[in-house]
């Protein structure tokens, strides 16, 4: 099931190359799986900000990665290193926010950061404010813009396709304002194999088919013809219907 009549969505966490993975379970060359994934669509989060942009640290995606290069030299770049990097900061400021919104709880109550638990009731309290301020936090983070829909995270959505080896971006969803852009900065025009949309039904054209001039002129000619026979015909046989043949062996009897 792969070819121009056949698009495949698939997540966008997979590695780099993932199909030329070897494996026992694959009954498919490598060969065969890379024309079966040419294509492919895959959704993605938003996992860096564009060039120029600076989080709230300072860095930019450029700097960020030679930070981590220098880091980590020979160990290549995990596709949640930019998550994990904006979580240590969510947490740090909702830290920060919640010290100083509720000073006066943490005094009253007695529990600090050093030492309260949640289950307690002062500690149950103070989660209920971890989650109010991480709630309204937003923020430019190495991911890009983060903020938060209860428990989860909004992320502006990458749909991907892959071209020439590699996934490239063809547009963003924006969940702020439910909206679907093409025009985005870095984005391709999409790529369809053979050059056609498949369809995922089939599709009824109506096709206009005409005579070929000279064919019409000449059959509309023979028939007109015929037609002039056919009268000539009948007016010749009402004409004579009164005249009798006569047989030239009943005469010589």
């Amino acid at each position: 099931m792969f070819g121009s009549r056949y698009v495949w969505v698939l997540l966008g966490m997979y590695d780099d190359q993932w199909w030329l993975t070897e494996s026992q379970d694959i009954g498919c060359t490598t060969g065969q799986l890379a024309e079966a994934v040419a294509g492919y669509w895959s959704v993605n989060s938003l996992s860096t900000i564009t060039a120029g942009q600076r989080s709230v640290s300072g860095m930019t995606s450029v700097d960020f990665l030679r930070a981590y290069g220098d880091l980590h030299t020979n160990v290549p770049l995990s596709s949640f290193a930019r998550l994990a990097y904006d979580s240590v900061w969510t947490v740090a400021m909702t830290l920060r926010a919640t010290q100083q919104q509720q000073q006066h709880v943490i005094n009253d109550s007695g529990a600090t950061f050093d030492n309260f638990r949640y289950q307690t009731d002062s500690g149950r309290e103070l989660r209920n404010t971890f989650l109010d301020v991480m709630g309204n936090l937003e923020f430019m983070g190495i991911s890009g813009p983060v903020s938060f829909d209860g428990p989860d995270r909004r992320c502006i959505s990458v749909l991907e396709q892959h071209q020439d080896g590699q996934q490239v971006p063809i547009a963003f969803y924006f969940p702020e304002n439910k909206s679907l852009s093409f025009n985005c900065v870095g984005c391709k025009g999409v790529i369809w194999k053979d050059g056609k949309i498949p369809h995922d039904k089939f599709t009824i054209v109506p096709l206009l088919m005409t005579l070929d001039y000279d064919a019409f002129i000449i059959v509309s000619s023979i028939s007109v013809a015929g037609m002039a026979l056919a009268v000539f015909s009948l007016g010749f046989n009402l004409h004579n219907r009164k005249l009798k043949y006569v047989c030239p062996c009943v005469i010589q009897k």
